[in-house]
């Protein structure tokens, strides 16, 4: 995974959790929901494209999106109105 998307996505409050069967993925909550960022069940998002996922507080996916790997920081920040730790 490129170090970048690593650090920016840390820096955006998310962190890597085993989802169950070997799987993992980025997760963040946020305002009631379970933000989840995977590639192909992987957190390593070795991929061109990875799968943003919103679950509500039932569990429920109501929201899917994919975008390209070396976008994502931005995407996610825009899409969910994300800021960094720091700002």
């Amino acid at each position: 995974m490129n170090q970048n998307i690593e650090k920016q996505l840390e820096a955006l409050g998310f962190e890597v959790i085993g989802t169950g069967g070997g799987c993992t993925a980025w997760a963040k909550e946020h305002h009631g929901l379970e933000l989840l960022i995977s590639d192909d069940a992987s957190a390593d998002l070795d991929g061109e494209y990875c799968s943003i996922h919103a679950f509500d507080q039932d569990g429920l996916d109501v929201m899917t999106l994919e975008a390209k790997v070396a976008e994502l920081p931005q995407k996610v920040a825009q899409v969910f109105n994300l800021t960094t730790k720091e700002g």
